[in-house]
């Protein structure tokens, strides 16, 4: 594959990538702004105020969603664990009691 594309195909991996990534498509089909106040950027900006509103919007997407996940991952991880303590204790029960014998 190309370089550019080869990145790109990495990138989807990271969440907070493929967040910016996902967040520009829709904004360029829909016309949805995370941050509505990022449409209306001042004047001086000049020729490049829509792509650096696009961009920051996309940004600010990526970042909802990293956070999303980060906090789907912290609840997801003690009821894990929690699962996996549940599955060995049988095991370790039953070994006691065989060195117990």
């Amino acid at each position: 594959m190309p370089r550019p594309l080869q990145s790109l195909c990495d990138q989807w991996y990271c969440p907070c990538c493929a967040g910016f990534w996902i967040a520009l498509v829709l904004h360029a089909l829909t016309g949805f702004w995370t941050l509505p106040d990022l449409e209306n950027l001042p004047s001086f900006v000049g020729v490049l105020r829509e792509p650096v509103a696009w961009t920051l919007d996309a940004l600010a997407t990526a970042t909802l969603i990293y956070a999303a996940i980060l906090k789907i991952k912290a609840i997801g991880l003690p009821a894990m664990k929690a699962r996996m303590m549940k599955a060995a204790f049988p095991k370790s029960a039953y070994q006691a009691q065989l060195q117990d014998k």
